[in-house]
């Protein structure tokens, strides 16, 4: 049985350099990942077992936990990316305001160029409400595309918010090595064992178990 674990605790290792001690998120993103680490290592040491069947369910289990780790992972992911985009507009006061219609349409009537430097003159004076009629319009009423739109997103919240962009960058790095670590668990849960295995392995046993109960009568 190959030692998975062993790269499962370098990555661990990896992922605690990331992690502040103070934020519950990234402490809930580690627990998460040692106890599969723990649970990979379990198994791995059943490698010597004379009893086939015993490694089997363990690895059974393995692979519901690895399962449930993964729904939870992603869910944790999920969940930061909205919180932190709900905190960075109300950071940056990327909020609708009074002249939206009256902005885009002027915008839509520049040059190219112009209207570049204008969304970039506004993203220097921090003009949240001007960015949001801008950012949050449709491609067909500001003449700006959606990747155009998602980068100027990106520098506003750059340069307004810096500490938070900050913050999220270090949480999707921890979240990536925990995707990374609960991918290969369950990698490892598929390598070690199968549900046909255990399904042969558990019916042979239950045939031994009658026969023996019939020869005990």
């Amino acid at each position: 049985m190959l030692k998975i674990s062993n790269s499962l605790r370098h990555l661990v290792e990896r992922m605690a350099e990331c992690t502040e001690r103070d934020n519950t998120a990234h402490k809930r993103l580690n627990e998460a990942v040692r106890f599969v680490v723990s649970q990979v290592e379990a198994v791995e040491s059943l490698s010597g077992a004379d009893d086939p069947l015993m490694v089997e369910r363990a690895v059974a289990r393995l692979r519901t936990l690895t399962e449930a780790a993964t729904e939870k992972v992603e869910k944790a992911g999920r969940d930061a990316e909205k919180s932190f985009d709900a905190a960075l507009r109300e950071k940056v006061g990327l909020t609708p305001g009074p002249f939206g219609p009256e902005i885009r349409a002027r915008l839509y009537d520049m040059k190219p160029a112009d209207r570049m430097a204008t969304i970039q003159g506004l993203i220097e004076a921090k003009d949240g409400s001007s960015l949001h009629a801008v950012l949050s319009a449709p491609a067909v009423l500001t003449g700006l595309s959606g990747e155009e739109a998602a980068k100027f997103r990106r520098q506003f919240y750059e340069v307004a918010a810096p500490e938070l962009v900050k913050a999220r960058s270090a949480y999707e790095e921890l979240h990536d090595h925990a995707e990374a670590i609960v991918k290969a668990a369950s990698r490892a849960s598929l390598e070690y064992g199968s549900p046909r295995r255990l399904a042969k392995l558990e019916a042979a046993d239950a045939a031994i178990k009658e026969a023996q109960g019939v020869a005990g009568e």
